[in-house]
């Protein structure tokens, strides 16, 4: 395992780190990474199932888990007690849960359609900040890394609910750099373009069969506009959440990081 001198000097050598969605894809990757360099974590999740497959490969004492929808603030309320009983404040959050949303002309959108994507990918995160917060103002410390996606720039039709929503979670961000950082508080935004794995190629399957089209041609159709021609793994977005914690990040802050193969244009 990595030295423990691989975190920034300000926060602690196993720092605890909390991760909304992360029983499984990019957040359980994230989590594993974390836990790899010595932190402690602990993932919030809405299946139970998923989050206790993930947490008996590990010492309870490193991993802890929350089956909470961030979406819902009553049960929210539920984390603060749960968190309090590691002892140690959050030093590190992530906030990776994102919901596709509906897909619609924005004519055709219900307001609960715009509310059901503001509520899981940016109140959610919102409310995970007011949590930690007034702890990293009082440590002089702290990470804050908000997942984004490549699509705020790229701009797909009939997509809006997720895009604004994504696009508040980015402003929310920068006020944070700003705000948090006379704190010695820092905070971010990673943008993955499409990342290889079992939702994507999904959505890929169902496109191919519904135009007549092979998966392949299809794939290589989707990446005509990614510059290197390739999808992106989930292990590579979740090293540069973890490299955000690093001693050689320790001045990274107010950013927004692209992974994602330069992904030019989508339609």
């Amino acid at each position: 395992m990595t030295s423990m001198s691989y975190f920034a000097p300000s926060l602690p050598d196993s720092p605890l780190v909390l991760i909304t969605g992360g029983g499984g894809g990019l957040g359980r990757e994230i989590a594993t990474q974390f836990l790899d360099r010595g932190a402690r974590v602990h993932v919030c999740d809405i299946d139970a199932a998923r989050l206790a497959e993930f947490a008996s490969a590990w010492d309870p004492s490193r991993l802890k888990h929350s089956c909470i929808d961030v979406a819902d603030p009553k049960a929210m309320t539920r984390l603060e007690p749960e968190l309090a009983a590691w002892g140690d404040p959050v030093a590190v959050l992530v906030n990776n849960v994102g919901i596709a949303g509906a897909r619609a002309c924005v004519e055709e959108l219900s307001d609960a359609d715009w509310l059901e994507s503001l509520q899981a990918n940016f109140m959610g995160a919102a409310r995970c900040v007011r949590l930690v917060a007034g702890e990293m103002k009082r440590a002089r410390a702290g990470l804050i890394v908000n997942i984004s996606t490549v699509s705020v720039r790229t701009i797909p039709v009939s997509r809006a609910p997720y895009l604004v929503s994504k696009a508040a979670l980015e402003a929310l961000s920068m006020s944070l750099a700003r705000e948090l950082g006379p704190f010695g508080v820092r905070s971010n935004v990673v943008r993955p373009g499409g990342m290889d794995n079992e939702r994507l190629r999904r959505v890929l399957r169902e496109v191919a069969a519904a135009q007549g089209e092979s998966f392949e041609e299809v794939l290589r159709k989707d990446l005509e506009f990614t510059s290197m021609r390739t999808l992106v793994s989930m292990r590579d977005v979740a090293a540069m959440v973890v490299y955000l914690a690093a001693d050689t990040a320790r001045h990274v802050t107010g950013q927004i990081v692209e992974v994602d193969g330069n992904v030019e244009w989508e339609g």
